[in-house]
């Protein structure tokens, strides 16, 4: 299973590249929107964490990149914080 995790804290990275590892997951970083946008031409992962901080400026966007380029792939948003959190759709 390949994971892609936008996530802007290395720990974050490192915590969740060893958890998915030791459960024969590959993990594939990015820290920014435009990160993610490449490592999604580099192929559809089959799920993707996304912390909401690195798309903060245009979560609905990146949101939609997302979902045209991986539409089968399991998705879960997390942030460590709601405060300046924009709201997203059930559209996005």
């Amino acid at each position: 299973m390949r994971v892609l995790v936008v996530e802007d804290d290395a720990d974050v990275i490192n915590l969740l590249d060893a958890a998915l590892e030791a459960r024969g997951a590959s993990l594939v970083a990015a820290r920014t929107a435009a990160e993610m946008k490449a490592r999604l031409a580099e192929g559809a992962p089959d799920a993707v964490l996304v912390d909401l901080s690195p798309i903060a400026d245009d979560i609905a966007g990146a949101l939609s990149a997302l979902r045209r380029a991986a539409p089968e792939a399991a998705l879960v948003l997390i942030t460590g914080s709601a405060a300046g959190s924009a709201p997203v759709t059930a559209d996005d």
